[in-house]
Formats: structure tokens, C-alpha cells, sequence
């Protein structure tokens, strides 16, 4: 059962750093003070997530990353869908 989780620090357990690390082998994932913060889980096991980091009142989002062997598009636009429901729902813009 696949569910997304959207919050500002770090959801459940794990940083969104450390998720990333997990998801895609790389560390070199910054945490930015002023962002949000989808996780993608799957029967509770973080399998993807997903950044929106704002500016004023302009968002962006970015990092979208699943592991490989749950890797669809659909679920990379659920994660998607769920950043895009909190910008509106906060009032933000998308940054061109």
C-alpha cells in the first residue's frame, strides 16, 4: 500500500537527507531550512521522496527519486500531485 507524507522537518524516523542517501546512493543531499518534504512509503518502509523548496512566495520542486525496483511515473507524479497540493494550499507560486 502506497502512501505520501508531506511535512516540513524530517518525517517519521529519517531525514530527508538520509531517505535520499537510502533511495539513491548519494550523500550529497543538502537539507534546506525552508523547504517541504514528501516521502513516498510503501507499507511504511520509505521507498521515494521529493523536495519543494520555497522562496518568498515562489516554489520549486525537485529530487523526485524512487528506488528503482518501484520506479513508475505514476507514482512520481503522486509525489508530484502531493507538493503541489500544499503550494496551493499555503498560497505559493511556482518559480519559473
Amino acid at each position: 500500500m502506497f502512501k505520501v507524507e508531506v511535512g516540513k522537518g524530517p518525517l517519521m524516523f529519517m531525514s530527508y537527507s538520509r531517505i535520499m542517501k537510502e533511495v539513491t546512493g548519494d550523500a550529497q543531499i543538502e537539507e534546506i531550512k525552508d523547504s517541504y518534504y514528501a516521502i513516498l512509503y510503501d507499507f511504511g518502509m520509505p521507498i521515494g521522496c521529493g523536495r519543494m523548496k520555497i522562496e518568498d512566495t515562489l516554489y520549486i520542486i525537485d529530487n523526485i527519486k524512487i528506488f528503482k525496483d518501484f520506479s513508475t511515473q505514476g507514482l512520481i507524479e503522486d509525489i508530484s500531485n502531493q507538493l503541489l497540493k500544499k503550494a496551493k494550499s499555503i498560497g505559493l507560486e511556482e518559480k519559473n
